[in-house]
């Protein structure tokens, strides 16, 4: 059963150096890739262990649900991938969402 709610989930990257102002896009299936805006870090990532030494933690949303580019398919587990353009470098990412 699809997903029925729209809302944000958000994604982390732990890096060694300043990607503030680098471009992450995400995909269910990596071949349609859809935006995200990166943000300060959400209210509900407050339990969470701190990156290691060295490393800052970047935040990303992706809306998702009925109608909106990210639209899960089905309740439960789902790999959503990502695609971070660092130049000159693109680093292939993928996360675990359960929703």
């Amino acid at each position: 059963m699809p997903a029925t709610d729209v809302r944000y989930h958000y994604v982390s990257l732990d890096s060694d150096h300043d990607i503030s102002a680098d471009t992450l896009v995400v995909s269910l299936d990596q071949l349609t890739w859809a935006p995200t805006t990166a943000v300060a870090e959400p209210a509900t990532a407050a339990g969470l262990d701190a990156p290691a030494t060295g490393r800052t933690r970047y935040w990303w949303q992706i809306l998702t649900g009925p109608g909106q580019d990210v639209e899960f398919p089905a309740d439960g587990r789902n790999i959503l991938y990502g695609r971070l353009t660092d130049n000159p470098e693109t680093l292939h990412l993928s996360w675990t969402i359960y929703v």
